[in-house]
């Protein structure tokens, strides 16, 4: 269903944003685009965020985490957005997030390995001519969505911005289907009103950085955080940090929550040569030694065969 009419003003947008505020801190204050990392370099290095629609259009074919099935039954016309949450961890992230076996994989096949947020201010976003808002995920078929402040003033927030387990909620269902309630701007997005990037760890930061232009890396490496369990759910695995020393190189890792042993790759590449281990370690702390006391060039790590870490590095006593 489209709502139409008169949008609401910039003073009720900030009447939304200072009420919630209240309770919510600064969650409220923006509106939020995850992606994938490889996505998420792209985005940043081409400088806007297109809707699928575009991507197809344009020929692009970026990682896809939403799930195939999901995405064969929604209208064209509703994949013709660029779509933010009102909120970070919705029900949609909790299906995809984390670098997983594909034994982990929900069961619609989403996947978001490794996700970072893209943060938008709340009341300059939404008081565009173009922004619509919707009461639940696109995807959905009984989903609303509309510009006018009447529809603005009908999604229940309460249930957008819910918090704790949704099963103790009086209506958990109403819940879910809320909690992905979702800002959408037709076909494209600038980066340039961008407030924030978060990360989930110092090593993706890093790997993300590492994937940006020299000019876009100095662009925003001032505004790419890393937070923790208020924008990410951390239930699979990822790397946490990584640290060097003359000859050796540590991995900090993640496990996760099943406690699953790790898949992993490890490659490095430099210095007129390249080495390699595979297997698998239920370890936290992963050491590898690494030929030559003062190491300097590309080292990746794969878990369950997906990037987690991919940096330029120099092993010598100088931080990294």
């Amino acid at each position: 269903m489209f709502w139409p009419s008169v949008r609401p003003s910039r003073d009720r947008l900030q009447q939304h944003v200072d009420h919630w505020s209240a309770r919510l801190k600064e969650v409220p204050s923006f509106v939020y685009h995850f992606a994938h990392l490889e996505n998420a370099a792209g985005i940043l290095n081409q400088g806007e965020i297109l809707s699928r629609s575009e991507c197809i259009r344009l020929g692009l074919n970026p990682y896809d985490s939403a799930s195939p099935s999901v995405i064969a039954k929604t209208p064209q016309s509703k994949q013709r957005f660029v779509r933010l949450y009102f909120r970070p961890r919705t029900p949609t992230q909790w299906h995809c997030e984390g670098i997983r076996p594909v034994a982990g994989i929900a069961g619609h096949n989403a996947h978001c390995p490794i996700p970072v947020f893209f943060l938008y201010d709340f009341v300059d976003l939404l008081s565009r001519d173009t922004t619509q808002f919707s009461d639940g995920n696109m995807a959905s078929p009984g989903v609303r969505y509309g510009d006018s402040v009447e529809f603005f003033d009908s999604i229940p927030f309460e249930n957008v911005y819910h918090t704790g387990y949704v099963s103790a909620a009086p209506d958990p269902s109403s819940v879910v289907f809320n909690r992905c309630a979702e800002v959408l701007v037709p076909d494209r997005l600038s980066t340039d009103a961008l407030r924030a990037i978060v990360c989930r760890s110092h090593a993706e930061r890093r790997t993300l950085l590492h994937k940006l232009a020299p000019e876009t890396r100095s662009r925003w490496s001032p505004r790419m955080k890393v937070a923790g369990g208020g924008f990410f759910d951390r239930d699979w695995a990822f790397v946490e940090q990584v640290t060097g020393s003359p000859g050796k190189i540590t991995f900090k890792l993640h496990h996760p929550s099943q406690a699953l042993p790790l898949d992993l790759d490890f490659t490095c590449l430099g210095q007129g040569q390249s080495w390699r281990w595979s297997g698998s370690s239920i370890d936290r702390d992963l050491t590898f030694e690494v030929p030559g006391a003062e190491y300097r060039g590309h080292v990746v790590l794969r878990i369950f065969e997906h990037e987690a870490f991919a940096a330029e590095v120099t092993l010598d006593d100088s931080p990294f």
